[in-house]
């Protein structure tokens, strides 16, 4: 989406190309498992075989990521989170323009992602606070006032993350109580 955003937006020039490539070719060198459990290896060798535990559990994921790799998979997966993205960007745009605010829906698509993105650099669970504050940021350089600004961003956060997260808690007790019965203690449970 960052990639989109970046090369048919409002940024124009060398510059967002060269970020949407970058962004897109490391989207695409993630899915493939190989690249990255070499690189865990050689992480390791170049470290002197210090952090054995980090390495092995860089290595376990990679080979964990091997069957979503497959072209087929990964065409689904790539399509599935492009429309929740573009579903969420355009929710964003949408109540910029109800609330006054309007903004290409390029801009906004843009916006929402890299202060999704600036969110998660932040560190923070749900990249709380530096989302926020990445979003109204953005948007005060877009132009748009404070006030419809900070609306949006309460509301389009409250929507998208915390709606999520409401979502989980309620499933996550007759998850753990369906575990219990079946006695994984911990484990995988199959599928039915």
């Amino acid at each position: 989406m960052l990639g989109l955003a970046l090369a048919f937006g409002s940024w124009s020039g060398p510059g967002a190309l060269l970020a949407a490539a970058a962004a897109l070719g490391l989207g695409l060198a993630l899915m493939r498992p190989a690249p990255v459990r070499r690189l865990a290896e050689l992480g390791f060798r170049l470290g002197g075989g210090r952090w054995p535990r980090l390495f092995g559990r860089l290595r376990a994921g990679a080979r964990a990521m091997a069957p979503l790799s497959r072209p087929a998979t990964g065409a689904g997966l790539l399509l599935l989170g492009l429309a929740g993205w573009a579903a969420e960007a355009t929710a964003f745009w949408l109540l910029l323009g109800w609330l006054g605010a309007p903004l290409p829906l390029a801009t906004a698509a843009g916006i929402f992602a890299l202060a999704t993105l600036g969110g998660g650099a932040s560190g923070m669970p749900g990249g709380l606070g530096g989302a926020e504050a990445a979003m109204l940021g953005l948007l005060a350089l877009a132009g748009v006032p404070a006030a419809p600004a900070l609306a949006a961003t309460a509301i389009i956060r409250l929507t998208t993350l915390w709606f999520a997260v409401g979502l989980g808690a309620l499933f996550l007790a007759p998850a753990e109580a369906s575990a219990a019965r079946a006695g994984a203690g911990g484990r995988d449970v199959p599928h039915p």
